[in-house]
Order: C-alpha cells, then structure tokens, then sequence
C-alpha cells in the first residue's frame, strides 16, 4: 500500500476516535420509524402524470430551507429526504402539510432531534420497510438509514420507492457495499416498477462503478442528471428507475438552500 492510502487511512481511524471521544448521539438500539399525516388511502393511477424529488436537505441547516421545501412538497407526489432533520420547525411543517404521508426512519438523536431519511407522499403507502447500515460512520459512529415504500397501483401491480443515504468515509469499500447489498438484496423480490433515489455519497469510482452494477442487476435505468457537489466536486444523488414511462429529469438549480441540489423525475406508470 502506497503512502497515500496509508495516510488517508490513519486519519479515518484518528477522526473515528476523535469522534468517539466528543460526540454522544443518541442511536436507538433497534430500528425505528414513525409515520405522520395522512395521505389519500387510494391506488396509483396508470398513464397519470407522476413527480419525484429527491433531495438532502442539509438538516435544515441553511436559512430558509424549510420554505423551499414546502414549494418542492407542493410540486411533487413522492419526496425523498435525506439528512431529515425533525425540530420544531420540521414538526410544524409536518402539521402543515398533514394531507401528506410521511414516513420517517431514524438513525440517530442530534441534540434531541431525530434525524434520519424521510419519504413524503401523497398517497399512504401500503407498507414501509426502514434498514440501517451494518456499519457506523466514522467521526459520529453513527449508522445510515434507508427507506423502502410500496404502493399499489390500479389493476394490481405496486410501485416500490427506495431512499437511501449511503455510509460515508469509511477505509476501503467493504461498508459502502455491505449497505448497498442490503438495499439491493430488499429490492430483489420485487419484480414490478421501482425507483431507487438518494444521496449515495459516490465521491469515489469505485463506489460509483459498485452502485451502477448493483442497479443494473435489477434492471435499472439511471437517469442522466449531474449536479456536482463536495470537497471532490462530484455527482452523489442518483436515481435510477424500472418500469416507468415518459420519464424527464430536471436538477432543480433554484433552490440553494442545502449543500445539496435536488433532483425531479417526472413520470408515467
């Protein structure tokens, strides 16, 4: 091994213990996730017109996130979050926009906020699965958090929505694949339309290259969207889709208010 990998390693492993040593975040000793509002108890509708946004939002930590958000929720049926962060200010969003569904899974207390990944939806979904990663992050020592939502579609089919934030950081590939496989491997029973979304933190090729295996295994399509972030200056939120039809992405430059740029698909069933 190379220098540089040696350096790179010994101060991922100082930064853990650093992290162990004046971080105490709360992570709950099972998985845990809460469902709020409540969404049209109805079927998605074929050849109907269809929006998803994903998007970090940073834990709201820029001024006048929150705003931004209500106009993204506003224009799309299905939103995928990460980096949720639920304050006072998320709850009360939550109370505003309660015709929604929104189905929250935790990874871990910040100063007596929950945070974790979140998926809003018009419609309630039929069943909500929450996976934490195998592996902490280092610095925090904290888990990520992934999110699967099922929805039935007219005539019989469902329509399942990944939304995962990958693990960050750590030496070697071995947790970024370990946390992908669990997603991948949830995915696999299901044979009908899919859309993966999140913050893959893909800023290395090795990661990338992994991620774009794993989603053609389930035949997925990727859409061609870029919206370079980071110390790398590389794309790290992705969606790739099966199944789905008159399929449009957008990177939504307007809304600057997360280290993070969102990303739209517009589509039919």
């Amino acid at each position: 091994m190379s220098g540089g990998p040696l350096m790179l390693k010994s101060l991922i492993l100082w930064v853990s213990f650093a992290g162990a040593m004046f971080f105490d975040y709360s992570i709950p000793d099972k998985v845990l996730m809460e469902e709020y509002g409540r969404g049209a108890k109805a079927n998605l509708i074929t050849h109907q017109n269809y929006v998803l946004t994903s998007w970090n939002v940073y834990k709201g930590g820029m001024e006048g996130m929150h705003a931004d958000l209500a106009q993204i929720i506003n224009e799309s049926d299905f939103v995928n979050l990460q980096e949720f962060l639920l304050d006072s200010a998320q709850a009360q969003q939550i109370q505003d926009f309660d015709v929604f569904h929104w189905v929250f899974a935790k990874s871990f207390k910040d100063s007596d906020n929950w945070t974790g990944v979140t998926t809003i939806s018009r419609t309630e979904p039929m069943e909500a699965l929450a996976l934490r990663s195998a592996d902490a992050q280092p610095l925090s020592n904290t888990p990520k958090m992934s999110l699967i939502t099922k929805f039935q579609i007219q005539g019989g089919q469902e329509l399942w929505i990944a939304n995962m934030h990958a693990i960050n950081f750590n030496v070697g590939m071995g947790a970024f694949e370990r946390q992908v496989d669990s997603v991948i491997n949830n995915l696999r029973v299901h044979t009908g339309p899919l859309i993966f979304t999140g913050d893959f933190n893909t800023w290395a090729p090795g990661r990338y290259e992994y991620l774009l295996d794993k989603a053609w295994e389930l035949g997925l399509t990727r859409v061609e969207l870029d919206s370079p972030v980071g110390f790398f200056s590389v794309t790290m939120d992705h969606i790739f889709y099966r199944g789905l039809k008159d399929v449009k992405g957008s990177v939504l430059h307007q809304y600057t208010t997360s280290d993070h740029v969102p990303l739209r698909i517009e589509f039919k069933l």
